[in-house]
């Protein structure tokens, strides 16, 4: 695998962006620029090489910096190793870019943000064709080579945080498929239509049903809501729902079924509601099964959708077993890791029926969010929930117990042969009953939002975050392993 990184600057100059203004977006002050393609694939002809695209999306009043240690994460393992069952032709390449479209401009609307990004990602893409077909055609013209070469394969990956992670669900509405043969900046992609294909889209501890339900504070009175969304501006109407557009987001085909065709979807989310910003539920949309949001509905098979999968909650990234040389080797590197444990869910894709959401929104009783939970599901999503609360300070004497750790959780379902859950008994497992729990003995400072990335915005947030590293690690490694092992 070779990355397209330059030490000291992840990015190089592109041309500026004329068709802003046709899509309604805010020109940037300055040109954004786009990593180059390695020489490597622009000079292979196989036909079986491809292009990894990943694009990095921040959070609200965030930056591209903010993904800074995931981008590193991803560096570090660059190498020239190859898919285990490819052939030795065959180069795989990354492209990572962190979005700078909505650096410092967050506040005006999930629309306005959505286009801006959108705008980015389509002038990436035609920067990545650009570069293959120009180096191509070139080296075809000194071998004397009338046969012209199909470009590699080129896959887009979104990787979104917080904000980023409805930006993204947005943008994927208005991205371009298909790069014609001539290039939006006038140049010839070889004679040839290229496809895009969308590869993973993954969130990051994003708001997926808004915030008007999902508080920290279950009981915050209206006024404290309605300040909430008008201190966000345009964004803030979105987020409480005051505007239509979340819900369009969730039903509308524009938006799902470009999201339906990645290979994959994933959700991460902070467990046990320690995160003050977007609570579990919102996280990895679990909307009430029944109309009122009580224990109903359980024993419903249509209700069960969430499978849970094998062998996935990890036992603490600390290794506490480890020999004496083990732990020698790794005290440093765990100095800045978190101790942490995960667990998977996998909703199946499906498809819905046409009067679906008309039947659901005729009953009064469904919540708004239920509804727009059910239709995400129906996409398939696998949705991790992690556990952090060992890292995070706690108020309170009495010493927090371990019951509810995600690995024991799992073990004792697998002993009970369970695996089918409903979107009523997460909740009552990683969100309610959490507080229950911490109300016996100590509440955990729900501070865990930036962690999941290790955020690094600014000098403060590298040093408060650096133990969050472990997690981006992880999300690095599975990124890896998903490009490595797609067809």
């Amino acid at each position: 695998i070779s990355l397209a990184m330059k030490r000291g600057s992840f990015f190089n100059r592109a041309s500026s962006s004329s068709s802003s203004s046709s899509t309604g977006m805010v020109a940037a002050a300055a040109p954004i620029e786009f990593p180059d393609v390695p020489t490597t694939i622009r000079s292979n002809s196989s036909s079986s090489s491809r292009v990894n695209v990943i694009v990095l999306v921040h959070g609200i009043m965030g930056s591209h910096k903010e993904l800074m240690y995931l981008q590193q994460s991803l560096m570090v393992r660059n190498g020239t190793t190859k898919s285990d069952d490819d052939d030795e032709n065959r180069d795989i390449v990354w492209i990572v870019h962190a979005a700078q479209s909505n650096d410092g401009n967050t506040l005006d609307g999930i629309e306005a943000g959505g286009k801006r990004l959108a705008q980015e990602v389509n002038d990436l893409l035609d920067h990545v064709v650009r570069q293959v077909s120009v180096q191509r055609s070139s080296t075809d013209d000194d071998d004397n080579n009338d046969d012209k070469p199909d470009l590699p394969s080129i896959t887009l990956s979104m990787i979104s945080f917080s904000l980023g992670g409805l930006y993204s669900r947005y943008a994927v509405s208005k991205i371009d498929w298909e790069i014609s043969s001539q290039s939006r900046n006038g140049n010839s992609n070889n004679g040839k239509d290229v496809s895009i294909h969308p590869h993973l889209f993954i969130t990051l501890a994003s708001p997926h049903l808004g915030i008007n339900k999902y508080q920290y504070f279950s009981t915050l009175p209206d006024i404290f809501k309605k300040f909430g969304a008008k201190s966000m501006k345009e964004t803030g109407q979105d987020l409480y729902l005051n505007t239509p557009l979340l819900q369009s987001m969730c039903f509308d085909p524009i938006f799902t079924t470009p999201l339906s065709r990645f290979t994959k979807r994933m959700a991460y989310g902070n467990a046990f509601d320690i995160d003050f910003p977007v609570p579990t539920a919102t996280a990895v949309f679990l909307g009430h099964d029944d109309g009122g949001g009580g224990d109903g509905g359980d024993d419903d098979d249509d209700h069960l959708t969430h499978q849970l999968l094998p062998c996935t909650a990890n036992s603490t990234i600390k290794r506490k077993n480890a020999t004496s040389q083990q732990e020698d080797d790794t005290k440093s590197d765990n100095k800045h890791r978190a101790e942490f444990s995960t667990i998977r869910f996998q909703t199946e894709a499906r498809t819905r029926n046409e009067n679906e959401n008309d039947d659901d929104a005729a009953t009064t009783e469904t919540p708004i969010e239920s509804r727009m939970a059910k239709a995400l599901d129906s996409l398939g999503w696998t949705k991790i929930l992690i556990d952090l609360r060992h890292e995070l300070p706690q108020i309170g004497f009495q010493k927090r117990t371990s019951s509810m750790n995600l690995t024991k959780w799992f073990l004792e379902e697998q002993e009970q042969c369970k695996n089918k859950y409903s979107s009523n008994d997460l909740i009552r497992a990683f969100t309610a009953s959490s507080r229950k729990q911490q109300r016996k003995s100590s509440i955990t400072v729900p501070i865990a939002h930036s962690w999941l990335v290790a955020s690094s915005k600014n000098p403060f947030y590298q040093w408060f975050y650096q133990r969050g590293r472990g997690i981006a690690d992880e999300l690095a490694n599975e990124i890896v392993h998903e490009v490595l092992h797609s067809q």
